[in-house]
């Protein structure tokens, strides 16, 4: 079966929230912006094509985080943008909190 375009992450995003947003590694994205504790604006550099598209992503609060029910949530999905919000267990008794590790995704056309 061959793969197509629309079935593979056209924009993907690996950053540290903690402190200065600080970029790992991405594709198709343009910057991350920083709202605030463990909120996050994902700008891509191009538009999709409608907001219509599969956004995911994973985060933790540490490289050898065990134990913590840290968990994500993307919404306020735009044709260049998307809203990221981390939550963690531990620091923060479920509330946002920064991470260490944020990765986030989205599949779709441009």
């Amino acid at each position: 079966m061959a793969i197509k375009s629309n079935q593979v992450a056209t924009i993907w995003g690996d950053w540290s929230g903690t402190g200065t947003v600080s970029v790992r590694d991405s594709y198709g994205l343009s910057s991350i912006g920083d709202n605030g504790a463990g909120n996050y604006t994902m700008n891509f550099s191009a538009d999709m094509s409608n907001n219509d598209y599969l956004a995911f992503g994973n985060c933790s609060q540490s490289i050898d985080s065990v134990g913590h029910y840290d968990s994500i949530q993307l919404y306020d999905f735009y044709q260049g943008s998307v809203r990221v919000t981390t939550f963690g267990s531990a620091d923060s008794a479920g509330g946002k909190d920064d991470m260490e590790i944020v990765c986030a995704g989205v599949i779709g056309s441009y």
